[in-house]
C-alpha cells in the first residue's frame, strides 16, 4: 500500500503585534531577537526604506527562526520608527510578517560657541559672532528684539549681530536669543 500524506499549510508569522516600543536614545549594544514561527525553508529580512530603517541592525537567523537586531543611539530630538519584515516566497506565494521598532528622542541641546551669555560692546560700532550647535534634524533660528540698533544675521549656524553706533550719553540693552526646537540661549 502507497500512503501519501498531504503537506501542513505554509506559514511565517511574528508574534501577533509584536511591535518593539520604547527603545530608549541610547539605542541596544547586545543582539536582541524575536521568534519566526515558520515551517517554510528559508526567510530573509526586507526593509520598504532602508535609509529610513538603518539605525536597526537586524539579521535573519535561519537557523533558529530568529530575528535578530541591535539598535544604534538617536542622536536626534525627534524619535523614529520604521518597519522591517521577515519574508519568504514559496512555490509562487509571498509569506511576509513585520515588526514595528520605535526609538525615543535624545535630550535636546543647544551650545553656543563662544558661550555668550551678556556681551558689552563699545559705543562705536560693533559686531559678535557666535556659531551654535544642536541634535541633527533641529532647525537653528535667532529672534531678537525690536531695537533698531541692533541687528541679527545668519550663515547657516552662524549669527553675527551688529549693533550701531551710540551716540548717546545712556547705554542701551537689546536681546537676541537662539533657538534650536524647544531649547533657547
Amino acid at each position: 500500500a502507497i500512503i501519501t500524506q498531504d503537506a501542513a499549510t505554509p506559514y511565517l508569522s511574528i508574534p501577533e503585534g509584536y511591535d518593539v516600543d520604547d527603545i530608549p536614545a541610547t539605542g541596544y549594544t547586545s543582539t536582541k531577537s524575536i521568534s519566526v514561527n515558520t515551517n517554510l525553508p528559508s526567510w530573509s529580512i526586507w526593509r520598504s526604506n532602508a535609509y529610513e530603517s538603518s539605525w536597526v541592525k537586524a539579521t535573519a537567523d535561519t537557523t533558529y527562526n530568529l530575528f535578530k537586531y541591535r539598535i544604534d543611539a538617536n542622536p536626534s530630538a525627534q524619535s523614529r520608527s520604521c518597519q522591517i519584515s521577515a519574508t519568504t516566497s514559496y512555490k509562487g506565494t509571498s509569506y511576509t510578517d513585520w515588526v514595528r521598532f520605535t526609538q525615543s528622542a535624545s535630550a535636546a541641546w543647544l551650545t553656543l560657541t563662544p558661550s555668550y551669555t551678556n556681551v558689552n560692546i563699545k559705543h562705536t560700532q560693533s559686531s559678535c559672532t557666535v556659531t551654535a550647535r544642536t541634535n541633527p534634524g533641529v532647525t537653528i533660528e535667532v529672534y531678537s528684539s525690536d531695537d533698531s540698533w541692533l541687528t541679527v544675521s545668519q550663515t547657516g549656524n552662524t549669527f553675527k549681530w551688529t549693533a550701531a553706533s551710540n551716540s548717546s550719553s545712556t547705554g542701551r540693552t537689546g536681546d537676541v536669543t537662539i533657538h534650536a526646537g524647544y531649547m533657547e540661549k
